[in-house]
């Protein structure tokens, strides 16, 4: 089970990324993802938390950092072409990022 865990890491994980998110949320382990598709018809309900849906890769980043209520999910690009961008959370410590997620 998920539950002796000490991270999650995902590279393309597609539908499944948000799932992995919230269950490192929720296990407080830290992760690491790098999200690629937006399925943002399938996945209507997701909103931000100003209201707006989830429609873009860049929206998609900002939601998933937004499920952290600590807010401490950081952001990185990989050097690499294509879908670069990584979400992870550490978990060490948790400290206001240098790179904003959403930009």
């Amino acid at each position: 089970t998920h539950t002796h865990a000490h991270a999650h890491t995902h590279l393309l994980a597609d539908q499944a990324t948000e799932p992995l998110v919230r269950a490192a949320l929720r296990l407080d382990i830290p992760f690491a993802v790098v999200p690629c598709c937006t399925f943002a018809a399938l996945n209507s309900h997701r909103k931000m938390a100003a209201g707006q849906g989830v429609v873009s890769h860049k929206s998609l980043c900002a939601y998933l950092a937004e499920l952290d209520p600590q807010r401490c999910v950081q952001g990185a690009l990989l050097p690499f072409a294509g879908r670069n961008r990584l979400l992870y959370r550490a978990n060490l410590r948790c400290y206001q990022a240098d790179y904003e997620v959403g930009r």
